[in-house]
């Protein structure tokens, strides 16, 4: 394996190096200046918890500005993402809650057994959960930026990022100026009704130069397109968001930075976008669902004339509720899922300019999560009630040095990461003692090396070995009580190596930022359907266990070209050949084939876009845009029997006049195609066919103001 890797590494490498000056980097979104003038803005990052050039990160990153984060196509942070190479998301069946896969990796179907194998950070704040592999659709309006790690970061972020990271980066409070930026849009859905949206954000100092807040807030209402045929109700699906952010920014003295953040956010809808090909859904009722978060984040930070101390607090509540009618006269049940997160993470990082740099840190994080279920059409009789706990601390630390006149940079990094987990029910489907408690713990010690060389200002070269890991658990009463043999399920470890190339030609003509990896996952943890006897009759339930490992060689390339003033044009792609490396066999049956594709696991995801910006007086200009995003069939599991979804290609497309006065008008048409091909099946017959679906053509407009 290891000479296998070696020779691909190698062979890979002069590949990429002859390549370079052929391609272009679209690191950040592909997107021109809103003059549509040359040359391009640098981009600055803090993917490695300092600021620095995005061209100079010797990791694979995408950088996500305002442009497009408020793009009329965007309706929240997750439907930004879709449009990055190798991330692939999708809606849980519960409705209200995102999935996320990166290169492939992916959570099993289940939303029950098993964290996420994405990180994902509202500034400071860690979304993550002990067991719920879900992330939250926050609003991208008045953000600075969103940055997309690829590849596990489990040096500086830790065991939920198993092979990727999404940092959310809010706006800071602006201490000297008074700011009011708004935007509404109206549009209407085929199949469905209007859609309105409007999203407002104002900037106060308090005391200028010292403090200052920045209130953002937004509310959108969109129509829903599918139908209940049994009892005649009309466009289920609609969705209702609110949402309410407030940021204070405080210099008290010179170096020293006080952040507040609360983020409240409502998200409440008549049904998932799940459906038949023909836009019904046979349940007997509304199947409506909300999902609501809280976060909370205070970070306080000092520089000295060497390094930056920096201290980040935070508290999250989360709760989503859903009511799922299985179809043809099945059980009807609740679920909720319920979670509070609390962090304290420490860390120091140099900021002198010499040849060595250096970070370290620790964190302490407690997590809690409950699942609980009633099943019948009542929701009485049967009930589950189950709490999930992990407390959980880790130190890390990196340290670099450069050589040959800061051109060749090497760099090493170390985490160790201990977690206590817990499972506690509270109440089980029939009467009968519960089970007692269990407590078990886990560890890990997670690397990463990278060597990087700058021939010059305009390219960066790395190479990189990194681990990634998310933690284990023990099963759950259900499966317990079934198979007393049960096991717990073992931590999963992700070995990626990786070599890149990214830069900037002919003073920004061409961009390119290119990865050549190869995954070597260890101990995927995947879930069996087993049967369950209940009063109320028999239930699946799904058993997660420790499926083998999978590995595979990838691939990400992302272009961007400005051959004349105002036009530029690009696309990404990302493969993947990420398969299981033996058969994953269940007593005596088959359930994955060796060689197979891991369940909702994209082979490929790619991008395309063109835009061209002119004059049309001395007060105006126009913008013409047009975006493509591609992903490839994903599969799901029910029992031994697999769901295949459709290959979906959505074609956006808008047109933009910007006035010198501060304002713009946009007549956009969002899937103008009107794909409605499946993204993520969950039902086997043809009663019950039903799969996650993308939004039909919308075609509306939205106004913005700035002062």
């Amino acid at each position: 394996m290891k000479n296998r890797i070696s020779l691909w590494l190698c062979s890979t490498a002069g590949a990429t190096l002859l390549a370079a000056p052929a391609l272009a980097q679209t690191s950040a979104t592909p997107a021109a200046p809103a003059n549509g003038e040359l040359p391009v803005q640098e981009i600055v990052v803090t993917a490695q918890k300092r600021s620095e050039s995005l061209r100079n990160v010797p990791a694979s990153v995408t950088a996500l500005g305002g442009v497009a984060l408020e793009s009329s196509a965007v309706l929240s942070v997750n439907d930004a993402l879709r449009a990055v190479p190798g991330i692939t998301s999708y809606n849980s069946f519960q409705g209200g809650m995102t999935k996320f896969s990166v290169r492939g990796v992916s959570s099993n179907p289940s939303l029950f057994n098993g964290s996420s194998v994405v990180g994902y950070y509202l500034d400071e704040i860690p979304f993550a959960f002990a067991r719920f592999p879900v992330s939250p659709d926050a609003n991208a309006y008045d953000m600075e930026r969103v940055e997309i790690l690829r590849g596990p970061q489990g040096t500086l972020y830790g065991s939920s990022a198993l092979n990727g990271v999404v940092r959310v980066l809010t706006r800071d409070a602006n201490l000297n100026e008074f700011q009011l930026k708004a935007r509404g849009s109206a549009s209407s859905t085929r199949y469905g009704g209007d859609n309105l949206r409007g999203d407002v954000a104002v900037n106060i100092p308090i005391v200028p130069g010292r403090l200052a807040v920045r209130a953002v807030g937004g509310y959108s209402d969109y129509a829903g397109w599918i139908d209940l045929p049994i009892p005649g109700i009309k466009n289920v699906n609609d969705s209702k968001t609110k949402n309410l952010r407030l940021k204070a920014n405080a210099e008290p003295v010179d170096n020293l930075n006080v952040e507040g953040l609360i983020w409240i956010n409502r998200n409440d809808i008549g049904s998932s976008n799940n459906s038949r090909d023909d836009k019904t859904w046979l349940a007997r009722f509304r199947q409506p669902a909300s999902t609501d978060f809280d976060a909370y984040g205070l970070t306080v930070s000092y520089d000295f004339p060497t390094f930056s101390l920096l201290s980040a607090t935070s508290h999250i509540k989360f709760k989503n509720s859903s009511i799922i009618d299985a179809p043809v006269g099945g059980a009807r049940h609740l679920t909720e899922l319920g979670a509070r997160l609390w962090s304290q993470e420490v860390r120091a990082v140099s900021s002198n300019d010499g040849p060595w740099g250096w970070s370290i840190g620790g964190i302490y994080r407690d997590a809690q999560d409950n699942q609980r279920q009633n099943f019948d059409t009542l929701f009485s009789g049967l009930t589950l009630d189950f709490d999930y706990g992990s407390k959980s601390y880790a130190v890390f630390g990196e340290i670099s040095r450069k050589f040959l006149d800061d051109r060749l940079t090497v760099t090493g990094g170390l985490r160790y990461f201990k977690d206590k987990t817990s499972y506690h029910e509270t109440s089980y489907w029939v009467a009968g003692p519960l089970l007692p408690d269990r407590r078990e713990n886990f560890d890990a010690v997670t690397p990463r090396a990278v060597i990087a060389f700058r021939p010059n200002t305009a390219l960066s070269l790395y190479a990189s070995y990194s681990q990634g890991f998310r933690s284990g658990f023990s099963q759950n009463g259900q499966v317990l009580r079934i198979t007393n043999a049960a096991q717990s399920v073992r931590p999963d470890r992700l070995h990626n190596y990786e070599i890149g190339a990214k830069g900037r030609l002919a003073d920004g003509l061409f961009e390119f930022d290119t990865a050549l990896y190869y995954i070597d996952w260890k101990d995927t943890v995947q879930v069996l359907n087993v049967i369950v006897q209940t009063p109320a009759g028999q239930f699946g339930v799904n058993q997660a266990i420790n499926s083998g490992s999978a590995s595979g060689l990838g691939a990400d390339l992302a272009v961007t070209v400005r051959p004349a003033r105002g036009f530029d044009f690009g696309g990404t792609i990302s493969v993947n050949n990420l398969e299981f490396d033996q058969d994953i066999i269940s007593g005596t049956a088959v359930l994955f084939r060796k060689s197979s594709r891991l369940p909702e696991s994209a082979k490929m995801t790619a991008t395309a876009q063109a835009g061209y910006a002119f004059a049309v007086s001395e007060d105006f200009r126009l913008r013409l845009s047009t975006a493509l995003t591609h992903m490839s069939k994903i599969y799901n599991t029910s029992g031994f029997t697999l769901l295949y979804g459709n290959n979906t290609t959505k074609v956006d497309t808008e047109i933009k006049l910007t006035s010198t006065k501060g304002w713009n008008v946009s007549l956009f048409a969002d899937n103008i195609t009107d794909d409605y091909g499946r993204v993520r099946r969950v039902g086997p017959q043809p009663v019950n066919d039903y799969a996650d679906r993308l939004r039909p053509r919308t075609i509306g407009v939205q106004f913005e103001l700035e002062i």
